[in-house]
């Protein structure tokens, strides 16, 4: 009867955890890479420039309507808290956290409707956990921690 009962628990344990996870975590690979691939991968897929490349030409990328490459994980995490911290964000914001209310000049790309970018955009919030719009310099020790986004589960 021990037994029973402690297997019993021990699985309730694991499939709250489970469910935890499943219900709650926002990960790259699971949510936002189908995302990104449906709205943003055409310029900033896997064939899109570096960084450090794009930073080079800027408006010769942007001429031909490329960006900089976000194709994996880290590669977007630069613009979520490395040398570029903040850009996703302030690119992909509605507007609602800015002083003058226009949104990012990405927000348009996150849906056909507005009714998607906003679902959209959520997600992006829930990946991020810490939507800020500070740029690297002005990011504390505090937003950094605050920052999820999570690669996989």
């Amino acid at each position: 009867m021990k037994r029973l009962l402690i297997g019993t628990l021990a699985t309730a344990a694991l499939s709250g955890s489970a469910l935890a996870h499943s219900h709650g975590a926002v990960t790259f690979e699971d949510h936002l890479k189908p995302v990104l691939a449906q709205h943003c991968f055409m310029c900033h897929g896997p064939y899109s420039p570096g960084i450090d490349r794009f930073d080079e030409d800027k408006s010769g990328y942007s001429a031909m309507l490329v960006g900089p490459r976000m194709y994996a994980y880290d590669e977007l995490m630069e613009f979520v808290t490395g040398g570029d911290a903040g850009a996703l964000m302030r690119r992909l914001d509605d507007g609602s956290h800015t002083s003058d209310g226009q949104p990012g000049n990405m927000y348009e790309y996150l849906g056909e409707t507005e009714e998607e970018r906003a679902e959209n955009l959520k997600l992006f919030k829930r990946w991020v956990g810490h939507w800020t719009l500070k740029r690297s310099a002005e990011m504390t020790d505090e937003d950094h921690k605050l920052i999820r986004a999570l690669e996989r589960r």
